[in-house]
């Protein structure tokens, strides 16, 4: 097969076919800075006697291209309005002793406006920790354009303040690279230093630099560059430390915090940002507990027997719980829930009774 391809050196200059070389496998000509308008397939072999079926199995070729964003004829833009493009392919057959025999096929290509939308996303688990433990923040950021990004960045925080002396950086736990990304960076941001840039990879998550005492990380920026395909997506999930002493043993107990991720994507049809948030309760670690005491009957003879009995059941906490996630929250709304086991201090109190003395 000899693949041969039509092109031209610059916008006026005149169109022209460069040839390849016959080969097994398809190869293209060298290309510097032509413009390529075609391409040729032809089907011969030099063994004696080599001929092609009759009624044989057709060629089939697939050739992919990149949507250009103006006219190449008319130079007229293609992004905001869209255009009918119709192709047509011809296919000539020659034969010993017969005059070559050509036929043509068309089919037309519909080419949509294009547009540029990202979707955010932002989740906190688990949804309330008591304060000196930890949980998670999911990054993602997805190309709901109807074609390629050429830039996609994710911002953490999208406004406001998060990351702090109390609620700390503990590292990234996941990492999702999108597709068509061919290049990114990460720049960190700290309370007193200056912005640290670094590269990312598909390869992995990268590691955070150690703030110098004194100082923390306040937030990064991820940004991706290339042909960052439509419907992909980038993320990031990554750990917060809380610190033990950042809610006080008085009312209310507990501290919401809410966290804001923006997301940019940019292509030829202009640049869409968008912001997602979800919250976290961090409440004063306890432990409430309640005890009980019972004896029956209440009122005995000398000699006989008595059934004492007991029971513990946790105390309700004085936190304010929040509403289950599937529903809408309401920061402060109260729910009986007794915290998690295992916090660091721990409250009881006893109910006793005593039988009245009998006279003997």
């Amino acid at each position: 097969m000899q693949v041969d391809l039509y092109v031209r050196d610059s916008a006026s200059g005149p169109w022209h076919w460069i040839s390849g070389v016959p080969a097994a496998t398809p190869t293209l000509p060298t290309l510097t800075d032509e413009e390529v308008g075609g391409i040729r397939f032809t089907y011969s072999s030099s063994a004696t006697g080599a001929h092609i079926a009759a009624n044989g199995t057709g060629a089939t070729e697939c050739v992919e291209v990149a949507q250009r964003t103006t006219n190449r004829s008319t130079g007229d833009g293609l992004v905001a309005t869209g255009a009918t493009v119709n192709n047509t392919v011809g296919a000539t057959v020659r034969v010993p002793d017969a005059a070559p025999v050509s036929r043509t096929a068309s089919a037309a290509l519909q080419i949509g406006p294009l547009n540029v939308r990202v979707t955010p996303g932002k989740t906190i688990t688990p949804g309330e920790v008591p304060a000196g433990g930890e949980f998670s923040v999911a990054l993602a950021a997805r190309n709901a354009s109807n074609g390629p990004l050429t830039s996609l960045v994710i911002e953490e925080p999208g406004s406001g303040a998060f990351l702090s002396e109390e609620l700390t950086f503990a590292g990234f736990t996941g990492w999702t690279w999108p597709s068509g990304a061919t290049a990114g960076t990460v720049v960190w941001h700290f309370a007193s230093a200056s912005d640290q840039t670094d590269p990312i990879s598909a390869t992995g998550a990268p590691t955070a630099p150690t703030p110098a005492s004194g100082d923390w990380i306040t937030g990064f920026t991820l940004s991706y560059t290339g042909e960052i395909a439509e419907g992909t997506t980038a993320g990031a999930t990554f750990t917060v430390q809380t610190d033990p002493g950042m809610i006080a043993d008085a009312a209310p107990f507990y501290e919401d915090v809410a966290n804001v991720v923006g997301v940019t994507g940019t292509n030829p049809a202009g640049t869409d940002t968008e912001t997602a948030s979800d919250d976290v309760r961090i409440y004063f670690p306890e432990v409430a507990l309640e005890l009980e005491k019972t004896v029956r009957p209440a009122l005995v003879t000398p000699g006989a027997r008595c059934s004492p009995s007991s029971r513990r059941r946790p105390r309700p906490s004085r936190r304010a719980s929040r509403r289950p996630a599937s529903s809408s929250r309401t920061p402060g709304t109260p729910r009986m829930t007794p915290p998690p086991s295992g916090t660091p201090s721990a409250r009881a109190r006893s109910r006793s009774w005593t039988s009245p003395r009998v006279p003997r």
